[in-house]
């Protein structure tokens, strides 16, 4: 009983910082183009 609820524990473990990193890159991947798009306007 008591592996079951640490592998439990350790799905849930791993899907929070998989779903951390998702928002990270979500996030990292909006400034990116913001800078792109500030780039691409100053060269306009």
């Amino acid at each position: 009983m008591r592996t079951a609820t640490n592998n439990v524990t350790q799905v849930e473990c791993t899907r929070n910082k998989i779903k951390f990193m998702a928002d990270v890159v979500n996030r990292f991947d909006r400034i990116v183009n913001l800078e792109f798009l500030l780039v691409m306007w100053n060269y306009i």
